[in-house]
């Protein structure tokens, strides 16, 4: 077993020049314009962090950088934001969240690339102290804010070059009369679908929610503020319930996990990962609550199956509105394909609108879920197409599945006792690529049918969508008061 990693080794190198030289030494110092000079050595100091995480291969790509602000990230519900700031208060408030998106990653980059040094935590402090002083230093000198507005962008997920080498121009015609067939042929039903193959899971839950004051208060974004309490209840009382066709080890959900630097997924530990993001419907912030599972594989129908390889998954996702209450459901694989959406009797889909996109699939209202019911989705045996969508009562024979928060994923423990992301820079779990990368190539998506990281996932072949976009409600559905 090898104890000294050439990356800890560089690491404690970083760090002893760091004690004798201050901020400009820990972590090859790179030009940022962006902002005054005199913030040099704070900014060397994330120039050499960023020069160590590419080193160690430890990049995450959930929140994007910004070109001259190395202490600030952005995701597309920020980006969304910054053309409404109107006030000191609410544009402080949006940096200061996008430090908040650096620091998360940051930490997660420099831990995993560590391998469980506690040194990692002298670098991360420093960062800390640096990453407030340029944004006090930011707010000094409007030309630097402007400049951040301009620059806070997240690129979409689609490669222009693939899409040039591949003749997308041409090829996109089949793919979109592909994509509408299976829109007919895979439509879920609305009840559910009964198979004495099928295996449920569960999230427990107290249905206690009487003495909980649901009644929201905003930040100076209008971001919903909500305590752990009220957000365990949300989670609780929208979780579905999961009715799997079991036919092999393949179909069983599972628990992610590191082994031999490839990503694998366990069933001895049925596990559910959560997270909230955030949509924006009339400019107004709403809550989203986000729920993931995973199975060890897809298996090979025969030897040319584009669709199998390792790793599958699924994730539901419940659309509150500014009551918090179901204003639409959506699931794709964590591919990001076989995207669908279940409007509230609140939405009405709007009449296509851009020819350029692939049809959004929308194949029923969602269902009114009343009081000791749940959300009911069922997946087939193998590919794990949904079934069925539906409210049910909760089976009595489900198995409880573990709630992990999504973050997890980032910071999977490893045998040397350190840590490890599921997903490569690139955002993807490299051994979770399919042979339908090759036949999807001219549609530009980066590695098509590849599991991916929540922020990078594109949810169409046709067009540009994508799945974390915080306006995509409201380009695709109208209220129905309105």
């Amino acid at each position: 077993m090898q104890i000294w990693s050439p990356f800890l080794i560089q690491l404690l190198l970083l760090l002893s020049a760091a004690s004798l030289t201050g901020c400009a030494g820990l972590f090859a110092v790179a030009p940022h314009h962006a902002l005054p000079s005199g913030n040099k050595d704070c900014l060397s100091l994330f120039s050499e962090s960023d020069a160590y995480i590419r080193s160690a291969r430890t990049g995450d790509a959930q929140y994007a950088r910004i070109e001259g602000y190395p202490f600030l990230r952005i995701n597309r519900f920020y980006e969304a934001l910054r053309s409404n700031l109107k006030n000191y208060q609410q544009k402080q408030a949006w940096v200061s969240s996008l430090g908040t998106l650096d620091k998360t990653a940051r930490d997660i980059e420099i831990k995993n690339a560590a391998r469980a040094d506690a040194n990692a935590l002298t670098a991360i402090n420093r960062l800390d102290q640096c990453r407030q002083k340029l944004i006090t230093e930011l707010f000094k000198n409007d030309a630097s804010y402007q400049t951040l507005v301009e620059r806070a962008v997240v690129p979409d997920n689609y490669q222009l070059t693939q899409r040039i080498l591949g003749f997308y121009f041409a090829t996109q015609w089949p793919v979109r009369m592909g994509v509408a067939k299976l829109h007919m042929q895979h439509s879920p039903s609305q009840t559910p679908v009964k198979d004495s193959a099928i295996v449920s899971y569960k999230v427990e839950s107290t249905e206690d929610y009487q003495h909980l004051n649901f009644e929201l208060t905003r930040d100076f974004l209008g971001i919903p503020l909500l305590n752990d309490e009220v957000v365990e209840a949300l989670f609780e009382r929208y979780a579905p319930v999961w009715s799997v066709a079991t036919r092999s080890e393949a179909d069983r959900i599972g628990q992610v996990k590191i082994k031999d630097d490839r990503v694998e997924v366990s069933s001895n530990r049925p596990s559910v990962y959560r997270h909230i993001s955030h949509a924006l419907f009339g400019q107004v912030p709403l809550v989203q609550l986000n729920y993931t599972i995973w199975f060890p594989r897809v298996p090979a129908a025969n030897a040319m199956d584009i669709y199998a390889g390792e790793i599958d998954g699924l994730t539901f996702r419940v659309n509150l509105d500014e009551n918090l209450q179901p204003l639409l459901a959506d699931l794709m694989h964590n591919c990001g394909c076989y995207y669908m959406a279940f409007p509230s009797a609140q939405l009405r889909k709007k009449p296509p609108h851009n020819e350029q996109i692939e049809a959004l699939w929308v194949p029923f209202n969602l269902p009114n879920l009343t009081p000791g019911k749940r959300y009911s989705i069922t997946l087939d045996s193998g590919r794990h197409f949904v079934n069925a969508f539906s409210v049910a009562d909760l089976p009595e024979n489900a198995l409880d599945l573990k709630v992990e928060h999504y973050d997890s994923l980032r910071q999977l423990p490893i045998q040397d006792g350190g840590t490890q992301s599921a997903f490569s820079p690139r955002g993807l779990i490299e051994n979770s690529e399919r042979l339908e990368r090759f036949v999807l190539f001219p549609m530009g998506v980066l590695s098509a049918g590849a599991m991916r990281q929540v922020g990078t996932h594109a949810i169409a072949f046709v067009g540009r969508r994508h799945f974390d976009d915080p306006g995509l409600i409201e380009k695709n559905f109208v209220r129905t008061r309105d």
